[in-house]
């Protein structure tokens, strides 16, 4: 795996195109149905666990 340079270029654009998927996101199912803001909702728990699961794989294991 490689080092983590906190100044490196993919660093610094990961940081940022996640800031902004943070605030431009939920912008935009602002004003859409219920159906919908669900479905983003169901979405991130799922991408939540998923991480998750790759984490657990990761360090269980490939670290063996």
């Amino acid at each position: 795996m490689n080092q983590l340079v906190l100044l490196s270029p993919s660093h610094i654009i990961t940081v940022c195109l996640s800031l902004a998927a943070i605030v431009y996101i939920p912008r935009l199912f602002k004003d859409s149905s219920d159906k919908a803001k669900r479905f983003l909702a169901y979405l991130i728990i799922f991408l939540l666990l998923v991480n998750q699961v790759m984490d657990f794989y990761r360090e269980g294991i490939m670290s063996e």
